[in-house]
Formats: structure tokens, C-alpha cells, sequence
């Protein structure tokens, strides 16, 4: 009928106004960056990681590049762009080593869902994909986290664990600023799963991260938040 019609076309017109301001959210409003990277051994504690496809770099893994607020929140899928491999051809080998997927062996959708989260949203800082791209690579390319915790004899072991308070105190003294966080395992144990370095969106350079920006504890098993522990376990990476 015509009725149904002009409801039909009215809640196609409200979807797609949806849509477009769902897509439109301001890219500038945001604070800093967090550079967060992930622990291979406590990504795959619960062997759900699955072989490279590549050679993967010892160490910590890029997870993501994400603009951040002081209050905790944070702005995602800022503009309908899509993720294209053509653009960062070029950085093709770094990103298999540095910034692989430990759970699918395509890392394509990976990269594409971290762009097109995270990356639409600082284009007044990166203006192109391969701009934002190369600037993560070259972060992980300069920190190394791993040699950091090893100058304090912090290493990946099957039968220690570390007090909580000496990795935070080997990080402070290299990085102005970080986010310890851990994975709680079903018997009750934290694993340390990701460090997040925070990041000037004026200068690039890493910078002191805002108290009130910081994630929660971890709650229930498998749930990743702010290490809360007095000690934790740095696990073995895997061997595949």
C-alpha cells in the first residue's frame, strides 16, 4: 500500500542518516594513542594460537595503534573506509613479522578490522593508511619490551613467577608511560598478556599516561584488564 511505503522509505531515510553520523564521529576528539602490543605466550596459554604463516619476531606482537581519551573512552570506526593491501604492499614483510594475527592465518581481516577501527579516526595525525601503518611498524621497530624485562632478569619461565611491582619498575625505566595488563587463568593466576604505551598525538613520542584512562582489573577468567596481582607469570611463548 502506499502507507507501507512511505514507512518503508521513511525508516530506509532514518537508517541511512544512522549510518552516515555513525561513521561521522569526530576523529580529533581524542587525547593521546595507546601502542599496545600483546605477550605470544599468553595469547596462546589456551592453544588457540595457530601457526604463522610467516616468521614472526621474538617478543611482543603489535596489537594496535588506538586514539584514547583521558576519561577512558575512545572513538572507533570514525570514517567508511576501507582496509586496502595495495596501499602497504610495501610493508607486507614487517607486518608478518611484527603484527601478525596468532589466531587465524589470514592476517588481512586483522589489519583491516585495526585500520578501520582505530586508524579512521586519527587522520588530523596520519593522513593516509600507509602513513598510519608505517608509523606502528617503525614504533615496534625501535621498543622492544621483551629486552627491557630482560635487563632486570624478568623472563618467560615455566615455573616462576615475578613480583608485580619489579615489572612495573623495569617499564618506568624505559617508558614514560604504560598500562601493565594481565590475563586471569581459571585457577586464579594472572598471566601478563599486553603492555600499552601511551603516545603524543602532538609530537608522536611516547609520553605519561592519564590515571583516569586506565582499564579495569581483570574479573573473571580469560578476561584481560590492569594487572592487580602482587605477582604474576610471564609465560613461554609458544613453539609451533
Amino acid at each position: 500500500s502506499r502507507a507501507m511505503r512511505a514507512v518503508h522509505v521513511f525508516a530506509v531515510a532514518v537508517a541511512l542518516v544512522y549510518s552516515v553520523s555513525a561513521w561521522n564521529s569526530a576523529s580529533a576528539d581524542y587525547d593521546f594513542f595507546y601502542f599496545t602490543q600483546g605477550w605470544p605466550g599468553a595469547m596462546c596459554a589456551d592453544n588457540a594460537c595457530v601457526k604463522p604463516h610467516a616468521p614472526v619476531a621474538s617478543g611482543f606482537l603489535i596489537h594496535g595503534l588506538w586514539p584514547q581519551r583521558d576519561d577512558g573512552t575512545w572513538p572507533s570506526f570514525c570514517r567508511n573506509e576501507t582496509f586496502s593491501m595495495e596501499k602497504v604492499q610495501d610493508e607486507l614483510a614487517l607486518m608478518d613479522r611484527f603484527w601478525p594475527s596468532m589466531y587465524h592465518t589470514n592476517y588481512t581481516e586483522f589489519w583491516s578490522h585495526e585500520y578501520t577501527k582505530h586508524g579512521t579516526c586519527s587522520e588530523d595525525v596520519f593522513a593516509t593508511e600507509h602513513e598510519y601503518i608505517s608509523f606502528v611498524l617503525g614504533l615496534r621497530q625501535r621498543i622492544d619490551i621483551a629486552q627491557v624485562l630482560k635487563s632486570y632478569a624478568i623472563v618467560p619461565s615455566k615455573t616462576r613467577s615475578y613480583r608485580t611491582d619489579l615489572v612495573r619498575h623495569a617499564l618506568s625505566s624505559a617508558f614514560p608511560g604504560y598500562e601493565l595488563l594481565c590475563t586471569l587463568t581459571d585457577d586464579g593466576q594472572q598471566l601478563l598478556s599486553s603492555v600499552y604505551l601511551c603516545v603524543s598525538k602532538e609530537t608522536k613520542q611516547l609520553k605519561s599516561c592519564s590515571e583516569s584512562a586506565q582499564p579495569e582489573p581483570p574479573r573473571t577468567a580469560g578476561e584481560e584488564g590492569l594487572c592487580s596481582a602482587d605477582e604474576l607469570v610471564f609465560p613461554l611463548p609458544p613453539t609451533f
